[in-house]
């Protein structure tokens, strides 16, 4: 399952480093992973990946990735992490538009 998460216009970009240090201060081992392809926040022993747009750094969308659906754990994970993104003011965004996370 995946779940897109944006800023909305009038907020500014956010730094990669701000959401990992976010996420590591509820106990998540997020990792930020910088690839010519694209940036990744990954988590320690989880199969959840966060894929980041950036531009030098700065980030307005994200998509989180739950690949096993069926594990509780990965579930709460998911959760945690989409309630991190929005305490930092971002939302869900789907084909009805966007939503509060």
């Amino acid at each position: 399952m995946e779940t897109r998460v944006v800023l909305e216009d009038n907020i500014p970009p956010q730094t990669i480093r701000s959401i990992v240090a976010t996420l590591k201060s509820i106990q998540l081992k997020a990792v930020h992973d910088c690839k010519d392809w694209g940036d990744w926040i990954t988590l320690s022993n989880s199969s959840i990946v966060i894929s980041i747009e950036s531009i030098r750094g700065l980030t307005s969308s994200a998509t989180v990735e739950l690949e096993n659906e069926d594990d509780e754990t990965e579930l709460e994970n998911q959760a945690k992490i989409l309630k991190v993104f929005g305490k930092l003011g971002w939302k869900g965004e789907d084909e009805d538009g966007l939503y509060i996370l």
